[in-house]
């Protein structure tokens, strides 16, 4: 996890979600965000989210924020600052995290990706949790992932992902 696609068989057979949106330069509202990928192992949830890359200068100062929706809410804000990772607060109904942490990481350079401990996620009795990632600038809404409504991502074998308890 380094904030760069190191492999192309790094997040091969990881869930995907891209915009069918196409780039205008020139034009005042922009779309940022093209893409992300989502997987599982035994204990980690990994969320991967890519910008247009010739639109990556843009992301100098702004703020990316994860919600993932279960039994609970979960957010997970990152700040980044002259295109660095400067910190994040992950938040729930019962907690509040500033990272550093075991339990989560995010890495940002091209790309910022994120682990989060499943232990953090609240999925108790839940088949599938909705996902959902903006990105703000100078503190107004930029960009979000799915546009509207949020993505669904399923829990369970079938799905490829962590039982459903």
């Amino acid at each position: 996890m380094d904030g760069r696609e190191t492999s192309y068989f790094e997040w091969m057979g990881a869930g995907f979600y891209s915009t069918d949106r196409s780039v205008n330069i020139d034009d005042d509202s922009i779309c940022l965000l093209r893409e992300l990928h989502c997987g599982f192992s035994e204990q980690y949830f990994y969320l991967r989210i890519d910008a247009f890359p010739e639109l990556l200068p843009k992301l100098r100062d702004c703020e990316f924020q994860i919600i993932v929706r279960g039994s609970e809410e979960l957010r997970l804000d990152t700040l980044i600052e002259g295109r660095c990772l400067v910190g994040w607060l992950l938040e729930t109904d019962d907690l509040s995290i500033l990272g550093p942490h075991p339990f989560v990481k995010v890495a940002f350079e091209r790309i910022l990706e994120v682990v989060i401990d499943r232990r953090l996620l609240p999925l108790a009795g839940q088949a599938a949790f909705a996902l959902k990632v903006g990105l703000w600038e100078r503190g107004f809404t930029s960009d979000f992932l799915p546009l509207e409504d949020s993505l669904e991502v399923k829990l369970g074998i079938d799905a490829f992902a962590w039982p459903v308890h």
